[in-house]
């Protein structure tokens, strides 16, 4: 029998099919195997990107098939090729106007050059602190550069600040959504985007996400301030990594990626993040009956998972030294705690500021219920009630939103009944909470713990307004 031996990058998933596309062979980094003579497929997956080859398999045959193109915001030295000393040097130009050795933030955008689209690409944004109730700075209104590199138009802007959490409102059109952005002690926070194009004046709809994809894509990574901006090809695993978390697009997760992420942490504390989240993700599969075939995310399971937890308390242990005492991220870093078990017993948090990461958000509010341990602050709930994912990240529309406003919202786009499972239960929308008429056949109506659990609202938010029935 032939001996096939396939080589790729050490997180890359590769993958060998038969003539009828079924697949016989699966592994990361490097395959080694015989095979009977035949026609098959080789694909390599990576970060979202893939590289296929068709192979008549007669002989002894090694291939080597990299993966170099994948989604990525970051600017990737590889990817920009002959443009990456530009790309460098107009983020270092900007860097040096106001000095670089403070925490700060760090925008750098770039969109295709278009004849119809307007000379940079940082336009509509602006960057306040959190809550967001105070003065914003205009990102177009700062000492910003802007460069036509290649065949792309960027723009860059630094923005020295004191450590903590800050908002990033995109506005565009009719649209506008605010991110969280962390600011730690010795350390610059850079926030990528690429433009895909504009909408002003298109119609759209209220929903953030609409159409994303041909608006705006971002990458907000952590770096010293005498790091390079533009990533070497040993830090293209941030991409890979981001594209894991958003979850749009069938990604394989190996085991190399997530060390490489954790032990990226002292360079990058975000990397640390992404990697223990993915982590924890493998060993809840580990721990866990039910088959993850159906997820999107496909995560190389470990051999070292059988003790997850003492594992993430080192892990969150440095993240917490490399952060210093500033708020920032301490609600990622609070979901990563409670994600893996490492809340006091007895021990009730509250979240006072939003987190970054969506995945973030979804772990604080499973566990914001009435027997939760997680106390969500009301004031912060109407903020970003009107939230999604946007990639990996927590974006929502700015204003404020009552609980009964997101539940009647919510609850008038769907037909009754509304729960899960066996939670049969219905409400009624435009009449009182409690006067519902005694000759009239409705259902029970969803005391507030299970209202909140259903649609998603914390329990500390219904708990003083809700009427139990």
């Amino acid at each position: 029998m032939p001996r096939l031996v396939v080589s790729s990058h050490a997180d890359a998933q590769i993958l060998v099919m038969d003539a009828k596309l079924k697949v016989i062979r699966r592994t990361v980094g490097r395959l080694d195997t015989n095979l009977d003579s035949g026609l098959y497929k080789i694909k390599v997956a990576r970060g979202g990107g893939t590289v296929e080859q068709l192979l008549d398999l007669d002989s002894d045959n090694e291939i080597y098939l990299p993966v170099y193109k994948f989604p990525a915001i970051a600017p990737i030295g590889p990817m920009l090729g002959t443009d990456g000393p530009a790309v460098e040097s107009l983020a270092q130009a900007v860097l040096a106007r106001r000095g670089s050795g403070e925490p700060g933030l760090l925008i750098l955008g770039h969109h295709p050059i278009q004849r119809d689209v307007r000379p940079h690409p940082l336009d509509g944004l602006r960057v306040m602190q959190w809550p967001g109730d105070g003065p914003a700075q205009s990102i177009a209104d700062s000492d910003m550069l802007v460069r036509s590199i290649g065949q792309a138009c960027w723009g860059a802007s630094w923005l020295p600040y004191s450590p903590g959490c800050y908002l990033l409102e995109i506005s565009d059109g009719p649209q506008t959504v605010h991110q969280a952005v962390p600011v730690a002690p010795d350390w610059q926070t850079r926030v990528f985007l690429l433009r895909r194009g504009w909408r002003q004046g298109a119609d759209t709809t209220s929903v953030p996400d609409t159409t994303r994809s041909e608006w705006i894509d971002f990458s907000i990574q952590m770096a010293r301030p005498d790091f390079p901006v533009v990533y070497s090809d040993h830090y293209e695993t941030i991409e890979v990594a981001r594209n894991a978390l958003t979850m749009t697009e069938p990604i394989f997760v190996s085991r190399e990626l997530i060390d490489n992420l954790l032990y990226g942490k002292y360079d990058n504390p975000i990397a640390g993040i992404t990697g223990l989240h993915l982590y924890l993700e493998a060993a809840e599969r580990a721990q866990s009956d039910d088959s993850p075939s159906d997820s999107k995310l496909q995560i190389d399971q470990r051999d070292d998972m059988q003790n997850p937890k003492d594992f993430a308390r080192e892990v969150l242990a440095n993240l917490g030294k490399l952060l210093g005492s500033s708020s920032a991220l301490a609600s990622d870093l609070l979901a990563l705690n409670v994600r893996a078990g490492l809340l006091p017993s007895g021990q009730t948090v509250t979240i006072t500021q939003p987190p970054m990461f969506w995945v973030s958000w979804d772990i604080l509010r499973s566990h914001a219920g009435r027997d939760g341990r997680v106390w969500v602050e009301p004031q912060l709930w109407s903020s970003i009630a009107n939230s999604t994912a946007w990639g990996p990240y927590l974006v929502w529309q700015p204003g404020q939103t009552t609980w009964q406003e997101y539940v009647a919202r919510h609850t008038s786009r769907r037909p009754f009944p509304i729960g899960h499972g066996s939670a049969l239960e219905s409400f009624t929308v435009n009449s009182p909470l409690d006067a519902a008429p005694a000759d009239k056949p409705y259902l029970a109506l969803l005391d507030e713990a299970d209202l909140a659990a259903t649609l998603g609202v914390p329990f500390s938010v219904t708990r003083d307004a809700a009427k139990v029935r």
